[in-house]
């Protein structure tokens, strides 16, 4: 079975999430089971807040642990589940 997965990465407020939204509509007309992944999301549900201040120490540490999350965890069970992990990104060191 071959196994899909649609990473976006770019610079902040480029539109990657307003793209894998649209890749996920049209995913799912086709019967696909896609999931949407948006980082800023992801951060936001495991930390519960945002991070404060852009590019600070702080706020790097916690997106380089909320991407360790992600690319460690969550898409393997995406992809176990069947889905299509739809990825977007801002650029991390």
């Amino acid at each position: 079975m071959v196994q899909l997965q649609i990473h976006l990465a770019g610079a902040k407020r480029a539109g990657k999430t307003t793209l894998a939204m649209e890749i996920v509509k049209c995913l799912r007309r086709r019967g696909c089971n896609p999931v949407l992944v948006d980082v800023d999301m992801v951060k936001v549900a495991i930390f519960g807040r945002d991070t404060g201040v852009p590019d600070s120490p702080e706020s790097l540490s916690v997106h380089n642990c909320t991407l360790r999350f992600i690319f460690g965890f969550a898409i393997s069970s995406i992809l176990d589940a069947g889905g299509i992990p739809v990825v977007a990104s801002t650029h991390s060191d």
